[in-house]
């Protein structure tokens, strides 16, 4: 169901960041086609690739689809005051999800954005606090998980600022709740991976 060239940061499910594609060595002629980002915005995230070779770039708070000729297909942006979309959003089953978070502010959203037509599935307002790092959301087996933390306030912590240390999964059809699981450590810059087997794999900041 996958079929993806690059479904997410990382590209598979073991996020082992390699293609069997060969790039061009000759660039004299220039790229194929340049998104010039004429309103200047923050772009900190892998493009995604789909099937039909089509783009998806994501900045702080837009998406936009790209076809392989460069033309744009739609664009879908957040809400007012749902924050920036700080983790890396992935492609799954015909869907694009994203998740933003509102700085300083007990409030994050996850979303549901139908690949073909840009337009919204479902949208989920969630009272968690979620820190911009560089995170990366993960979806595998209808499930849709996403960067947290099991407490609001700021508090020191070894090596620095706090950040993300738990996992909320919601299901991938609806977003609704499944589960938490809150590590005695800090992710920074969250990425899970799995072998395939039914569990997710990540490491802390003591490694």
């Amino acid at each position: 169901p996958e079929g993806y060239y690059w479904r997410r940061r990382g590209g598979s499910s073991e996020r082992v960041t390699s293609t069997p594609h060969v790039a061009p060595s000759n660039f004299s002629q220039g790229p194929a086609w340049v998104w010039p980002n004429p309103l200047d915005e923050q772009v900190r995230h892998s493009p995604l690739i789909d099937a039909q070779k089509h783009v998806y770039i994501a900045t702080a708070v837009r998406i936009r689809k790209f076809d392989s000729d460069g033309a744009l297909l739609w664009q879908w942006e957040c809400g007012y005051g749902e924050g920036k979309m700080t983790a890396s959003p992935a492609l799954y089953n015909g869907t694009l999800y994203a998740w933003s978070t509102a700085r300083h502010r007990v409030i994050a959203h996850a979303y549901a954005i139908d690949m073909e037509t840009g337009r919204q599935r479902w949208k989920v307002r969630m009272a968690v606090f979620s820190h911009e790092d560089a995170s990366s959301i993960f979806v595998y087996n209808g499930t849709l998980l996403v960067p947290t933390r099991d407490h609001a306030e700021d508090r020191p912590v070894v090596g620095g600022e706090d950040g993300n240390n738990q996992i909320t999964a919601l299901s991938a059809s609806d977003g609704s709740l499944l589960w938490e699981y809150a590590a005695d450590d800090i992710m920074w810059n969250m990425m899970l991976s799995t072998p395939g087997d039914g569990t997710v794999l990540f490491s802390s900041q003591c490694g």
